[in-house]
């Protein structure tokens, strides 16, 4: 089978990898053709060993890959920032007044990183693709909550929406900007 052929065994054999590594629960209900359907449709594929889901690589004995620390990038949030910001312009205009000032209660502003934070510039070849298949998989979710009537909350599909709109703006964005090979 080539790498651009999908068949239902090919994800029979990513749900079966996906049990037997305890993503999936062994006692769920049956797998249906919709099933594959999903898999086929966020493009999950099963190769040698390895199951390559949503982008995520999970080796086939549970070995996990440690996401490595970016030395590049500081991601945080904006409003963690502002206030940061307000208690630095305090601090600088008490200083500039001629006033002592005790700086031990400021954090240095890369204290404020998010160490879960992954960034993707627009600019980077990769990112349109990348942006557009997590805005597909966010759908997939309001899909599947709005098919599971016990599951299903009117705000949190409209929230998913929202999310899954904004990632969708970023990749439209980045299909317009001018990309190079990330460094």
């Amino acid at each position: 089978m080539s790498s651009n052929e999908y068949d239902v065994a090919e994800s029979g054999a990513i749900i079966g990898a996906l049990i037997r590594n305890g993503v999936l629960p062994a006692d769920g209900p049956p797998v249906t053709e919709q099933h594959h359907a999903i898999l086929r449709d966020i493009g999950a594929a099963f190769v040698d060993d390895v199951i390559v889901f949503q982008g995520a690589t999970q080796w086939a004995d549970n070995e996990v890959i440690e996401p490595p620390i970016d030395n590049k990038y500081i991601v945080m949030k904006r409003d963690a920032l502002d206030v940061w910001m307000g208690q630095f312009r305090d601090m600088a205009r008490q200083v500039l007044q001629g006033r002592f000032v005790d700086t031990s209660s400021l954090p240095p502003v890369t204290d404020l990183g998010l160490p879960d934070a992954v960034v993707i510039r627009r600019q980077d070849l990769f990112s349109p693709p990348a942006l557009d298949a997590y805005a597909n998989s966010i759908l997939i979710a309001v899909e599947a909550l709005k098919a599971d009537s016990a599951g299903y909350s009117s705000n949190l599909v409209l929230r998913l929406q929202a999310l899954a709109r904004y990632f969708h703006a970023q990749a439209v964005a980045a299909w317009d900007t001018d990309r190079k090979m990330p460094d």
